[in-house]
């Protein structure tokens, strides 16, 4: 008896900890997005302002090239950011998973999986049906489709929806940070450099700072946007990849091989994720700003095509995906 309760009492202490740390993850979503939107938005300044005239006069072609140039990759990282902030992940209380109330009840009263072995097919929290590849986030307090992680950079979670922009943000604010980087760094070495600051050495704190920021945010960011390159080409989410992981050594003590179903290809797979099925669209597409969401190219969040299904829960060869 007293096992139970003290049981009972740190299962309380866990659930309240646990309220605290989402609390305080939430939290951090609006500083962390005005701290990005601000050193962005510096770094952009001192790329535009100081190292450009640097190079070659901000009327002459050259310099009208790398002002062109710059200011591409800039307004894509603005633009992929605000549309990955303003983009909902995608949730389940809107769904029509077309469930019959006796269904409901017996899904209600299903067992919770044990760890590794799947995932629950019904939200106690919610209340309500999780369809495949949707999980709760207990920081944003719903069920979100196609769930990969909750980001305290953009303020919410990584979903069906938003994925896109979230993998094209960081593949802008990579390609840009290396820009600036190594462009900055003979300017760094030399310290003759213009900027509307009187104070030389401020000038020299600013370039080195500029420097540091990008050249850190280049390797730390290309880690996490390679990583996500690897998701995108097997068709996984971040929460797939250890479960994934976990069913192949498990398959392999039993001498048997561990198929990710979703995964048909890097080409159609990417294809699916950036939405480029039709033969009119050209590949390089992709890296463009598009507000194109998955539903417009079939997506709905409760069906996935697979290697052996489509949309629609038809069966067909995956070729017809193309």
């Amino acid at each position: 008896m007293q096992r139970n309760q003290n049981e009972k009492k740190k299962s309380t202490l866990f659930a309240r900890l646990s309220k605290i740390a989402d609390f305080g993850i939430w939290l951090m979503g609006p500083l962390c997005i005005l701290l990005a939107v601000i050193l962005i938005t510096g770094i952009g300044i001192v790329h535009l302002v100081g190292i450009i005239p640097y190079y070659s006069n901000p009327s002459s072609l050259l310099g009208r090239l790398h002002q062109f140039w710059s200011f591409f990759v800039l307004s894509n990282i603005g633009f992929n950011y605000f549309m990955v902030i303003r983009t909902p992940p995608g949730n389940t209380k809107n769904l029509d998973q077309n469930y019959t109330e006796e269904e409901l009840m017996d899904l209600a009263s299903e067992s919770a999986p044990q760890k590794g072995q799947g995932f629950s097919r019904f939200c106690k929290t919610c209340r309500i049906p999780k369809p495949p590849r949707a999980h709760h986030c207990h920081v944003c307090k719903t069920c979100v489709l196609r769930m990969d992680h909750h980001c305290p950079w953009i303020g919410g979670c990584v979903g069906m929806n938003n994925h896109k922009y979230f993998f094209l943000f960081m593949f802008w604010l990579w390609i840009g940070c290396i820009w600036v980087a190594v462009f900055s760094l003979i300017p760094l070495i030399e310290g003759d450099i213009q900027l509307p600051i009187d104070d030389q050495l401020m000038v020299k704190s600013v370039m080195l700072m500029t420097f540091a920021l990008t050249i850190s945010i280049t390797g730390a960011l290309g880690m996490l946007m390679f990583w996500h390159l690897y998701l995108i080409g097997t068709n996984q989410t971040t929460i797939e990849f250890y479960f994934n992981n976990h069913m192949k050594g498990l398959y392999k003590t039993r001498n048997m091989v561990w198929q990710n179903e979703y995964d048909m290809g890097w080409s159609k797979n990417w294809r699916m994720f950036f939405g480029t099925f039709e033969e009119n669209r050209h590949p390089w597409l992709w890296m463009l700003p598009s507000t194109l969401s998955p539903s417009q190219w079939g997506m709905d969040g409760v069906r996935f095509p697979t290697q052996n299904e489509d949309f629609l829960g038809n069966s067909v060869n995956s070729d017809h995906l193309v």
